[in-house]
């Protein structure tokens, strides 16, 4: 985990074949809202964030229909 970590931190990407990819991302500054006091604007600073896209495997695994539980009672 600390290698995978250090690989993100450096910028580069971690591919993992038919399980999927993850890399650092900018996300950007913006305005949002308190939920408690909508009125009033917050601004939002710019971060980095790391964003995960699935590989095709997983992908079809995941939106392959699944049998539906049966009642054990």
């Amino acid at each position: 985990l600390d290698e995978m970590t250090e690989v993100l931190t450096l910028g580069d990407r971690l591919e993992f074949r038919d399980f999927g990819v993850f890399e650092i991302v900018e996300r950007k500054a913006k305005i949002g809202r308190n939920p408690k006091n909508p009125s009033v604007p917050i601004k939002i600073p710019a971060r980095k964030a790391v964003k995960f896209t699935p590989g095709k495997k997983m992908k079809q695994q995941i939106e392959a229909p699944t049998p539906s539980p049966t009642p054990s009672f």
